[in-house]
């Protein structure tokens, strides 16, 4: 067997259901590595604080972590599919309204990952956990606005807050 595919086989896995699932996580990854990019970027900028950046940015990369290991190690610990698919999508959704927090006038472009987050889910959740899933969402991102317009109304005045 190759170097590449004794790799691969220790990422991803060998069974193909693990590999499919893993290839998914990975995906995920990229994009939140994208995101935190963006935070850096900010940050170098001087557009956004580095402490605020730090908490992001520590938040995305222990959540990649932690899917990660979880995802590997469910079939021993016997956590079915559904359960980690909803778990993943929760911490999506505080992650993506993390970065609306922090990145000022890019924040609301993060929002726009929101929906993203009920397609990979589809497939994976039964509707009543899709529509408890969809509850979550939106009084998270209420709670967030409302926050946001009330700590910051400067940065986040109330109306536009509101829009979002």
């Amino acid at each position: 067997m190759s170097l590449v595919k004794k790799m691969s086989h220790a990422v991803f896995g060998t069974t193909r259901k693990l590999r499919s699932v893993l290839t998914y996580w990975a995906a995920t990854a990229l994009l939140y590595s994208f995101c935190c990019a963006v935070v850096w970027h900010q940050v170098t900028g001087g557009y956004i604080a580095r402490p605020a950046a730090v908490l992001v940015v520590s938040l995305c990369l222990s959540g990649v972590v932690a899917f990660y290991i979880l995802l590997r190690c469910a079939p021993w610990l016997k956590i079915p599919n559904w359960k980690l698919a909803l778990a993943q999508a929760q911490f999506a959704i505080v992650q993506a309204l993390a970065l609306y927090a922090v990145l000022d006038n890019l924040g609301s472009a993060m929002l726009i990952g929101l929906p993203v987050i009920f397609v990979f889910c589809a497939f994976a959740l039964r509707p009543r956990q899709t529509l408890w899933l969809s509850a979550f969402a939106v009084a998270a991102l209420g709670a967030a606005t409302a926050a946001l317009a009330w700590l910051q109304p400067r940065h986040h005045p109330p109306f536009e807050a509101s829009i979002h």
